[in-house]
């Protein structure tokens, strides 16, 4: 029975565990008009579970990762000087792969205020 006991709190804890999307990885990547990288952009997201903000800065290649599974992501702000794009509801629906792993494309071409 102790044993029984045992087995089953061990067997909790890594079912836990595996909830805890530690595995996710959303990258977003950010071009322009002419499908270049934007270098530098500021790329934000709001977590559907915790409502908790994140940010992060656009890399060489326009990506901005974040380990976040993609249906966790409630809304995008991307911002750029001269350019601005969000997203009222997740990050669009240019994305490829699977819910843990996935990668994102938003193109930036109009200027906003």
């Amino acid at each position: 029975m102790k044993y029984l006991l045992i087995l089953c709190c061990l067997l909790a804890s890594a079912l836990n565990g595996k909830n805890l999307n530690q595995d996710c990885k959303t990258t977003i990547v950010i071009t322009d008009c002419s499908d270049q990288p934007v270098v530098g952009a500021t790329v934000r997201i709001t977590k559907c579970s915790d409502g908790k903000a994140l940010g992060t800065i656009t890399d060489a290649r326009g990506r901005a990762s974040f380990a976040v599974c993609k249906s966790d992501i409630c809304k995008s702000n991307v911002t750029i000087v001269g350019y601005t794009k969000k997203s009222a509801r997740g990050i669009g629906d240019d994305c490829s792969g699977n819910d843990q792993k996935s990668t994102c494309k938003l193109m930036i071409c109009d200027k906003g205020n």
